[in-house]
């Protein structure tokens, strides 16, 4: 039987974050009244970029605790 600890736990958080992240993201992104508000339209994609380097993250920390 695995033992599920605080590392597990924090890379599955991180994963999961990651993931709600880069869905607002792009669910911000998807409309078309954002290309004319440029600085909302790069926030967007700001989110989408940290969303993923957080899954990244979330993953590589399962990875080294496993």
């Amino acid at each position: 039987m695995t033992h599920f600890g605080p590392d597990q736990a924090i890379g599955l958080s991180a994963l999961i974050a990651g993931l709600l992240i880069v869905a607002g993201g792009l669910y911000a992104r998807r409309s078309d009244r954002l290309h004319t508000r440029q600085g909302a339209e790069i926030l967007a994609g700001f989110a989408v970029g940290v969303g993923l380097v957080s899954m990244v993250a979330g993953a590589v920390w399962l990875v080294q605790s496993a």
